[in-house]
């Protein structure tokens, strides 16, 4: 194993350890299933109100800024939580993992809008994109750093989106069912993973 394979090794190992605890799971889950309520919010507002507008607004910047600020309140939770356990790590992500993700979006935002141009029914197959891409991508994370659960949630993900997509429901209501079981699901794996954490590792306390 040469040096630049022993570093790739050690980014794998550090990116296993972020996500040991199930904390960051239960991040993910409750953001998304923020987006599923900001879906609904602007959904049931009348278009042109004081509500949809805010709604809106909420959805546009709350979003972004409670994801922007999440990773930094999963760490100062580990800092109490964890470190008194087994301790954590942090590392920085690869640059090149956002820039294909980055690209990947691009390249299901153009096929849907060459779907829209041609008026096909384009809400099947966002249907079926919303659960195949993360779940791929899930899958192939969780076959990488050798998480088990990350490879179970993106099956779900892949199975409901399929699913999804053959019951065909109306697009806003599709959107927030999916969007809502998959945020619970990530916040089930999460907890799970939490509490088997806890009994695996007391705490300094805890021990004596």
């Amino acid at each position: 194993m040469d040096r630049q394979d022993s570093l790739v090794d050690a980014h794998l190992r550090v990116a296993r350890y972020w996500n040991v605890d199930g904390l960051a799971d239960i991040a993910v889950g409750m953001w998304v299933i923020a987006v599923a309520l900001g879906e609904y919010a602007i959904a049931q507002t009348p278009r042109g109100s004081t509500g949809r507008l805010i709604a809106v607004l909420a959805f546009a910047f709350g979003l972004p800024t409670a994801l922007f600020f999440s990773n930094r309140l999963v760490v100062a939770i580990r800092r109490r939580f964890t470190y008194r356990r087994t301790g954590f790590v942090t590392y920085r992500r690869d640059r090149r993992v956002w820039a294909v993700g980055a690209a990947v979006a691009v390249v299901v935002a153009l096929a849907l809008l060459m779907l829209v141009a041609t008026g096909a029914n384009w809400a099947v197959y966002l249907f079926a994109l919303q659960g195949l891409v993360p779940g791929g991508a899930l899958i192939y994370t969780g076959r990488l750093i050798g998480l088990a659960r990350f490879q179970v949630v993106g099956a779900i993900y892949a199975s409901a989106g399929v699913a999804v997509a053959v019951v065909n429901p109306d697009l806003v209501r599709g959107l927030i069912v999916f969007w809502t079981a998959m945020g619970a699901v990530h916040l089930l794996a999460g907890v799970i993973t939490l509490w088997q954490y806890v009994r695996l590792h007391p705490s300094v306390a805890e021990a004596q």
